[in-house]
């Protein structure tokens, strides 16, 4: 973003600012923190600067432990819009229009996700969530290079797979190749892993999403 970080502003200053309005809020043992950074000015750049500002925000969390929905889910494609491939589509931004549109028009169709397609018309991720199947006992997800938001949950699980030998491909697959996935799950950093039950009129079972819930994910609040 072309800011020059001030010399005081190191990681672990940022982790203790973090922690220090954690404590403040009375949210230490589980909190969602945002940090948003931004051109103080507010305007364009046609002056050239390279200072910011920083915005943190935290709020208790309302489930303090992970839990794997007993409920499956259920989701669709929105295909009022599409996703592009540059060298930003990974990161978590305020341009948040299109994902807002997504899930409201979930919201109409009665699902509890829709997935996001690239301008390829190919998968990229779901409105809040990164997104995962499981096809012939392989792990599937789309590559970064996709365009999906590259999250925290996302990368603890593809770093835990290689650890233990899980056969886990990063790809680019179409609607029609999501079809054939025998299971499908979402991953966020808030709620964890939740199992998708229903995609269209397939169905899908949660037997090695489970597996996988109970060795990775549930583990972390332990």
């Amino acid at each position: 973003l072309y800011f020059s970080l001030p010399q005081h502003f190191t990681n672990e200053y940022l982790k203790n600012e973090v922690l220090s309005l954690a404590e403040k809020n009375k949210c230490s043992d589980a909190a969602r923190v945002r940090i948003t950074v931004f051109k103080g000015e507010g305007g364009l750049w046609e002056k050239p600067t390279s200072s910011f500002n920083y915005l943190i925000q935290c709020w208790p969390m309302e489930k303090k432990e992970f839990k794997l929905n007993e409920n499956g889910l259920s989701i669709g494609v929105f295909e009022d819009g599409w996703k592009s491939c540059d060298a930003f589509s990974n990161l978590k931004s305020n341009n948040y229009l299109l994902y807002a549109m997504a899930a409201q028009y979930a919201k109409q169709q009665k699902w509890n996700e829709a997935l996001i397609q690239n301008q390829h018309n190919r998968i990229c991720d779901a409105t809040i969530a990164n997104v995962f199947f499981i096809r012939d006992g392989i792990v599937h997800t789309p590559h970064l290079k996709e365009g999906c938001v590259n999250g925290v949950m996302r990368n603890y699980l593809l770093k835990q797979f290689t650890q233990a030998g899980i056969k886990t491909q990063e790809g680019s697959y179409t609607i029609d190749e999501f079809l054939l996935a025998e299971e499908v799950f979402l991953t966020n950093a808030i709620y964890g892993m939740r199992w998708v039950k229903s995609f269209g009129n397939k169905t899908c079972p949660c037997e090695l999403s489970a597996r996988i819930f109970q060795q990775y994910i549930s583990p972390l609040f332990v």
